[in-house]
């Protein structure tokens, strides 16, 4: 794994594109960006209000912002598109990656629940689709 993360780290020369202050997105486009969230000083390094928060768009794309980017974290959840490696926000706190959370108060609890529930019934559409398909063999 460490030599996996090293040849990768040396593929990543620079930073992820600063879009606007606050918001970035990751520029290699090599099928490795989505990956690069193991590479998590890259992340950490960046200038952000509050922990740094980011958005799998596909392997190709990383969205980025903080926790206290209000603005920021609104396009993240509401101009990104909708069919998305994984609908959720992840979190980077002392090193690692979690869920991010926003308490049911926070004015962006309602648009992110919206997304994450929208995926959620794309998902369960295609999984369903395939399983109906496939009743021969099921």
């Amino acid at each position: 794994m460490h030599l996996a993360l090293d040849n990768l780290r040396k593929r990543s020369g620079g930073a992820p594109h600063q879009v606007k202050p606050g918001l970035y997105y990751s520029r290699w486009h090599d099928s490795f960006d989505a990956t690069r969230l193991m590479l998590t000083d890259i992340w950490s390094e960046l200038s952000v209000k509050g922990d740094v928060v980011a958005r799998l768009v596909d392997p190709n794309t990383v969205w980025v912002t903080g926790s206290h980017d209000a603005e920021n974290l609104q396009q993240l959840i509401s101009q990104t598109p909708s069919a998305t490696l994984n609908p959720y926000l992840l979190v980077l706190k002392e090193g690692t990656w979690s869920p991010c959370q926003f308490p049911r108060e926070h004015l962006l609890w309602v648009g992110y629940r919206k997304m994450v529930q929208k995926a959620q019934q794309r998902d369960y559409a295609e999984q369903s689709g395939f399983l109906q398909s496939r009743k021969d063999v099921l």
